[in-house]
């Protein structure tokens, strides 16, 4: 494997994510391309063997090895996203003569966290997956606790920020229109979300530090422990005590803080921490900071204009006639095609991480193959989903609600916009490449232009001029994702895998200690 080109690398995140504590050499592009090409014997055996093996022999062993990945987290996934659907029943049921306008309120504090929460820790964990499964690829374990430790410092940069907008949630809702009353309701359920936001992100880092070593089965066990320990803890609290929705609601802090706690031990008893754990360092950790969080922040567009799509449709809902109504259609909606997608959650993750590995060890031609796997397991799988969603429509909504209204409406919506979940699906699939090619902010971009400018003002087209209501701004929603797809195809038709290992190769490298400016 060469470099593909002589031209001087600029700034950006194809420069070196982890920076040396000690100064490097002036040419450092020079340099590390130079440690880039330096494979060690064993790397160079696994590149070979790829290199002859039968592409089936390839695609047959990624197969496996996702799949073995996919199980335990497809298990942690819906362990995170069931117990929310069960809040959320438990919610609608717990006061039944205002249950409609507290699911609303719970709706729109829904789109607050899918819009700040879920893109700042996607954002942050897409980030550290690519760095982090790219240096295990590549053997730089001290590069990866490093790289954990500046999730760890971002995280402490982000909370407050997100504190100060969500505890201001109610009056921001107001001021975009909302019911004042609705909007006082979401900001009890705002105000837990932030206590939750720092234990949410230690999860985040300590999950990204896992898949990297390819460990899924101890996450989902947390998972499914936190699940045991928050569902009685939310019935008792909502349906035991005065605090009603409100203490069913606080479960979910329950559940983030039993997660955390089950992580701490298995990390600290894996034999890559026990031997390759350099100890806390803020300084070397700060000094990668700024470049890591240039990766983060385009991750965190990336999330954010892809999970836009939601909250905008769920702000516009708002000025729809009947908005209670549409609000819970819209929020249950949301509930279902979130769960509905989880299988394509888990293969985007495993996908970044066999890709990122294979990146990270120089072995292109296997990365090139897992990148055909995933997309293809993300596009059946999705299809399956959408077909068990239209069967059960009505069941599902029930569910949730027995308001009739809200059913009537939301059984609709499901049988005419049921096509989101498998373009959403392949759309995650596409995404796993970006992710672990390190290409977010190109990603990012392709977001912006078909979900924002492309996907809202049709969505409004065919809500208000056609008349098509809450199911004309998801069939905005649906042609920004068709938008995305064919855009990141001509992406993936003209890419360079040879050129993305080597560019993972320089972004796990550190520079030699012993080298002066």
């Amino acid at each position: 494997m060469r470099p593909s080109s002589d031209t001087k690398r600029k700034a950006s995140e194809k420069t070196p994510l982890l920076p040396a504590a000690n100064e490097v050499l002036a040419d450092v592009d020079a340099y590390l391309k130079a440690l880039a090409l330096q494979l060690t014997e064993e790397e160079q055996k696994a590149v070979q063997l790829d290199t002859h093996a039968p592409a089936m022999d390839i695609v047959k062993d990624e197969v496996k090895r996702t799949m073995t990945l996919f199980v335990p987290l497809i298990l942690t996934i819906v362990m995170e996203q069931l117990p929310d659907n069960i809040t959320m029943m438990m919610i609608g049921h717990s006061d039944p003569e205002h249950s409609t306008e507290i699911l609303a309120a719970m709706g729109l504090a829904g789109l607050f966290q899918m819009l700040f929460v879920s893109g700042v820790t996607n954002g942050l964990g897409a980030a550290l997956d690519t760095v982090c499964s790219q240096a295990f690829g590549g053997k730089r374990y001290v590069e990866m606790w490093l790289a954990a430790q500046a999730g760890v410092i971002m995280s402490a940069i982000i909370v407050p920020i997100l504190a100060v907008i969500f505890l201001n949630g109610a009056v921001i809702l107001r001021a975009l229109g909302q019911d004042p009353s609705i909007a006082e309701t979401a900001w009890m359920f705002l105000f837990l979300i932030t206590l939750s936001l720092p234990l949410n992100l230690i999860f985040v880092v300590q999950k990204c530090v896992l898949h990297a070593q390819n460990i899924t089965v101890p996450l989902a066990v947390a998972s499914a422990l936190s699940y045991v320990v928050s569902l009685p803890a939310a019935y008792a609290l909502g349906f035991w005590t005065p605090l009603g929705y409100f203490g069913i609601a606080a479960s979910a802090i329950i559940n983030c803080l039993v997660k955390v706690l089950v992580l701490i031990p298995v990390i600290m008893r894996n034999p890559v921490y026990r031997d390759s754990w350099p100890g806390w360092k803020p300084r070397e950790a700060a000094k990668m900071l700024s470049k890591i969080s240039r990766l983060g922040f385009s991750s965190m567009l990336m999330v954010t204009f892809q999970l836009l799509g939601f909250p905008m449709v769920s702000t516009l809902v708002g000025y729809l006639p009947n908005p209670a109504v549409a609000i819970t259609a819209n929020s249950i909606f949301i509930q279902v095609v979130v769960f509905s997608i989880a299988p394509m959650t888990a293969f985007c993750i495993a996908g970044t991480i066999r890709m990122g590995n294979a990146l990270g060890a120089g072995q292109s031609r296997r990365a090139a193959l897992t990148s055909r796997v995933i997309v293809a397991l993300c596009a059946a799988t999705a299809l399956v989903g959408m077909i068990v969603v239209l069967v059960a429509a009505n069941p599902l909504t029930r569910a949730f609600t027995t308001d009739p209204d809200a059913v009537e409406v939301t059984t609709g919506l499901l049988h005419h916009v049921g096509i989101v979940i498998p373009l959403l699906g392949i759309t995650y699939g596409i995404q796993s490449i970006f992710r672990a090619c390190g290409e977010q902010w190109l990603c990012a971009k392709l977001n912006f232009v078909f979900v924002l400018a492309l996907g809202g003002p049709l969505g409004m087209l065919f809500a208000t001029q056609l008349n098509g209501g809450i199911t004309g701004l998801w069939v905005g929603n649906c042609l920004s994702a068709l938008g995305f797809i064919l855009g990141a195809g001509v992406w993936l038709y003209r890419i360079s895998w040879d050129e993305m290992a080597h560019n993972a190769r320089i972004n796990t490298h550190l520079a030699d200690p012993a080298t002066k400016a």
